[in-house]
């Protein structure tokens, strides 16, 4: 009797499970999502990945149009990347998130994103002709110019929990690490509407859903727990996405010249406008490699209504590509988008060297301080990077800043 028990038990529980399992399996995503346009981008010095020919188009605004690859693309000598970023007002103001996918070999990329991402989206011979990419793998990837017609993007495979309002992705794709071509696709994300849910003490409903009528009793109990679940959950959330303790607001931006030369300038920086965001250019009159080049970061801090100065720890002076790597890829790019406010260079999770020279511009600049610690100083907080040739300034600028607590 006991184990005939136990076996009813245990029957009761798989059936449940698969009952859970079947509804969360067949679920729609919780949002949907519409194509807005696209903004294909050439390559530098030549463009092997083409995609100027697709377009938007109709109520349904599906994707249709062509995309040509100029030559074959192995992963000896091709990779892409994507960079996603977010405007959640869908303002145009974009933020770029941490998700994405780093410079990776464009076989072994295929193989893994785009038959998990986009290839369900796609049927060959149906709405594109561009190759099936089996399970094992395709490699190189031919050359030559593909259909696609009507995609409606399928977002089963994604992720359950994006960020609402417009999601910018930029794909780059890259020979011998040159960018070769691209494009941006910015789509919307919305709310999906929900149905009504299903009162589970009405075990009449229960029973006429998925679950066996056996059941009743434990979906019940599994309001409760669900409950708590959606309560953690939500406490969590919360945690997570809250603001700094702090605000900054920038007060003035300096330039400084070298001891004997200068060749960095940023003389034209600014802090305008009742953002008193950043805007200017930058000017690096020579390509910048760790043989000769070396910045420092030195920080002030000083009580509102003081005028001295206290040094913070900084960072001592470093090779300029680890800098970049480390120091400004951590803390100064998360407020800059390139193409968005800045055409300055994406350094890369594996860096950038040289740093090359040019004139980069910086356009109503906010400062990002999500990644800043969560306790810092109130009052007046200057940042000052100078760069060295051969250990020698060359030039620097700083920036002053006002912190003060939340309201």
């Amino acid at each position: 009797m006991k184990f005939s028990l136990s076996m009813q038990f245990c029957e009761s529980a798989i059936l449940f499970i698969i009952c859970v399992l079947n509804g969360f399996s067949k679920a729609e995503q919780p949002y949907t999502v519409k194509n807005e346009r696209l903004e294909p981008f050439q390559g530098l010095k030549e463009t092997a990945f083409d995609l100027s020919d697709l377009k938007i188009v109709g109520r349904q605004r599906y994707i249709n149009g062509s995309v040509t690859l100029a030559e074959d693309m192995s992963s000896e000598h091709f990779k892409f990347q994507v960079e996603i970023f977010s405007s959640p007002q869908g303002d145009g103001q974009y933020r770029q998130l941490p998700m994405g996918v780093p410079r990776t070999p464009v076989c072994e990329g295929v193989k893994e994103l785009y038959t998990k991402l986009l290839e369900p989206s796609l049927v060959e011979g149906k709405n594109t002709d561009f190759p099936h990419v089996p399970e094992d793998g395709l490699c190189p990837i031919p050359k030559g110019q593909y259909f696609v017609k009507d995609l409606d993007m399928k977002t089963d495979t994604w992720p359950n929990q994006i960020p609402r309002g417009l999601l910018k992705a930029k794909l780059t794709f890259f020979k011998d690490e040159v960018d070769v071509g691209g494009s941006y696709v910015i789509i919307r994300v919305e709310d999906r509407e929900t149905q009504p849910m299903i009162n589970l003490n009405n075990s009449s409903e229960i029973t006429d859903h998925r679950c066996p009528a056996r059941l009743n009793r434990l979906c019940c109990r599994m309001k409760f727990y669900v409950g708590i679940l959606i309560t953690v959950f939500c406490i969590w959330k919360k945690f997570a996405e809250a603001e700094q303790s702090y605000m900054v607001t920038n007060e003035f931006f300096e330039h400084y010249d070298g001891q004997t030369q200068t060749l960095f300038y940023a003389d034209n920086m600014k802090i305008i406008g009742r953002q008193r965001s950043i805007n200017g250019t930058m000017r690096f009159l020579e390509d910048m490699s760790d043989e000769h080049f070396m910045l420092s970061v030195e920080m002030f801090t000083a009580q509102h209504g003081e005028s001295r100065l206290k040094p913070l720890p900084s960072v001592e002076r470093i090779r300029i590509c680890e800098g970049l790597k480390t120091y400004f890829r951590e803390k100064v790019q998360p407020s800059l988008v390139y193409g968005e406010n800045t055409d300055f260079p994406y350094i890369p999770e594996e860096g950038l060297c040289p740093l090359p020279k040019g004139e980069y511009y910086f356009k109503n600049v906010i400062q990002n301080i999500n990644p800043w610690p969560t306790e810092v100083p109130r009052g007046i907080l200057k940042t000052k990077m100078t760069f060295f040739k051969d250990g020698v300034n060359i030039g620097a600028w700083s920036l002053q800043m006002k912190l003060e607590d939340r309201e």
